[in-house]
């Protein structure tokens, strides 16, 4: 048996490169890039400011660096004890309260489950722990494919429309949620908000797959953001030419696998079956206006399918792009009037 592993990590960007092309960066007179990497949330975060002042930029820097790690610790993780999603996690089945903060970002998480008819998901957690494809993709050879019974039983504890949510929020015994499909997604949000507040000119942003493009350079020129090519490592499909202030979040069975002979077990999960998820599709990348869509967009369209995944998207008023297992690739209009082929 042949075992393979793989888990994308790059220093800008992780699993979707979003590659900044630097070209004419020498032709700046105001601005200045101030450069920082770290990680956050599970994952590599860099972040580029364009700014006058440089000392402000690094102290921006810090503020976004901070800002996550509350984000993760106080909301969004279900490993940090005492976040709000662990203490839903542990709650035996209790009415837990819920901050406004995380009460609305899980209404909208919920408005897209329903509209993608439960593909997205994030009460997936006690299947996504059984595959536990995350730590088997730097150690493969303990991976073991989860049995029918054990994945029949994890699935009983799946199923958004099973909680309880007004304000407070009630989850059955034995389920648990897992915001890994949405979490960085609504990282990229706060860090908007930040950049807004400090009227930050120009920035590139990424917290995994999940990438911010904010504002405008000042040689007037639009971003160019590279997608990744699924199949082959360090070469890209082609690019996106955008202007500032969208996000763009990328999902594909490339990320985090294992490679089991020839059949590849990914990490985006199927609710409904329990298996990674089987679609036909090797990647889905979303452009919109939220992070928090893009995100949760990326992972629900990969879920569908590139027919399914093309209205989920149009009915969102997100922009789509849907690359096949046979190396076809197919978008949504919008997404083409921003696509500049790879030569």
């Amino acid at each position: 048996m042949k075992w393979h592993c793989q888990k994308r990590n790059c220093i800008i960007v992780v699993y979707m490169l979003a590659v900044l092309l630097l070209e004419g960066c020498s032709s700046f007179k105001k601005q200045e890039m101030v450069s920082r990497t770290f990680v956050a949330m599970g994952t590599v975060v860099g972040v580029n400011l364009y700014v006058e002042d440089e000392q402000q930029g690094e102290e921006v820097q810090t503020l976004i660096a901070e800002k996550l790690k509350e984000l993760e610790n106080r909301y969004l993780s279900y490993r940090v004890e005492d976040s709000e999603i662990w203490k839903i996690n542990h709650s035996g089945g209790e009415c837990v309260q819920v901050s406004d903060f995380l009460y609305e970002h899980l209404q909208k998480v919920w408005e897209i489950s329903e509209k993608s008819g439960g593909a997205l998901d994030v009460t997936v957690g006690e299947v996504t722990r059984l595959w536990n494809i995350d730590a088997h993709a730097d150690a493969p050879e303990g991976f073991v494919i989860p049995g029918k019974e054990e994945l029949a039983a994890a699935l009983t504890n799946v199923g958004y429309e099973k909680l309880v949510m007004e304000q407070s929020l009630t989850m059955p015994l034995g389920m648990s949620i897992d915001l890994g499909a949405v979490g960085k997604g609504i990282a990229c949000d706060v860090i908007k908000d930040i950049l807004l507040e400090k009227e930050i000119p120009a920035a590139v942003i990424s917290v995994g797959g999940s990438n911010l493009i904010w504002g405008q350079k000042d040689d007037g020129m639009d971003w160019l953001i590279g997608v990744v090519h699924p199949r082959e490592e360090g070469s890209y499909l082609g690019y996106l030419q955008v202007e500032g202030d969208c996000f763009i979040a990328t999902s594909g069975d490339y990320e985090r696998f294992v490679l089991v002979g020839d059949e590849r077990y990914h990490h985006i999960m199927d609710p409904e079956t329990g298996y990674p998820a089987r679609s036909g599709l090797c990647s889905v990348t979303i452009v919109s206006d939220s992070g928090l869509l893009c995100d949760a967009l990326s992972t629900a369209c990969f879920v569908l399918g590139k027919e399914k995944g093309m209205e989920l998207a149009k009915q969102c008023g997100a922009e789509a792009l849907f690359v096949e297992e046979d190396g076809n690739f197919t978008m949504t209009d919008g997404m083409k009037s921003l696509w500049l082929k790879e030569e």
